[in-house]
């Protein structure tokens, strides 16, 4: 039919020429077709296309809408501000080794709600879900961090540490930037498959940092304060 002819006619123009500016056709997508000169109310009822008012042309949904993304990186940051409320009377019960060990655990169900997520489409829910647990586990990190050298390090080196722990929170962003990078799709005709592979593949970060987290915490001295 005519839109099947549309939509392979798009898709094969994207594949080696890029966008098709007349009539947007995302590859992930192969069953989406939005024409560009459908007014907005026609454009609404239509699956997977939203009208650009900036272009002032019907065009495909590129990921979330601006308010999801709002609220998929502000709940990681809300529960990273509470998290350190609640650490201290916890740390003063159980130590640190306790809570490092609760800290890499936490990381680790963060992990697998990001997989569970991603295999099913990208479900924002359940991904929502593992920012806040995410938090969590940043939150414990943020008392335990600066806490831990204080207490065990020695006191010429305690300013060393210090700076250290300081310039490791710059350099998460700087390397949270960078893993956006790597992930930018660079061949249009697979870019989704490409994406996806990538994505799961960063999620493997977060299954080691759990593991190492967990391990450094059954090996990890305990504080004096604890002993």
């Amino acid at each position: 039919n005519s839109n099947t002819s549309a939509n392979t006619t798009a898709l094969l123009t994207a594949s080696f020429n890029g966008w098709d500016h007349d009539s947007c056709v995302f590859p992930s997508y192969d069953d989406t077709f939005c024409p560009s000169n459908a007014t907005k109310d026609v454009c609404k009822t239509l699956d997977g296309c939203t009208y650009n008012f900036g272009a002032d042309k019907c065009m495909v949904t590129h990921g979330w809408t601006a308010a999801q993304n709002g609220v998929f990186g502000g709940f990681f940051l809300l529960s990273a501000i509470f998290a350190p409320a609640v650490a201290p009377p916890l740390l003063k019960r159980a130590g640190y080794k306790k809570m490092m060990i609760l800290m890499g655990a936490i990381v680790l169900i963060g992990a697998a709600l990001t997989n569970i997520g991603r295999a099913e489409s990208n479900d924002f829910g359940v991904l929502v879900g593992s920012r806040l647990v995410f938090g969590v586990a940043i939150g414990i990190g943020f008392v335990l961090g600066p806490a831990y050298p204080t207490e065990m390090s020695p006191a010429k080196k305690k300013q060393a540490i210090t700076a250290c722990l300081n310039s490791a929170i710059p350099l998460s962003v700087l390397l949270g930037a960078c893993l956006g990078l790597a992930g930018q799709p660079t061949d249009l005709s697979d870019s989704h498959l490409r994406t996806e592979e990538r994505l799961h593949a960063f999620s493997m970060l977060f299954w080691v940092h759990g593991i190492a987290t967990i391990v450094i915490g059954f090996m990890m001295p305990e504080s004096t304060a604890w002993l």
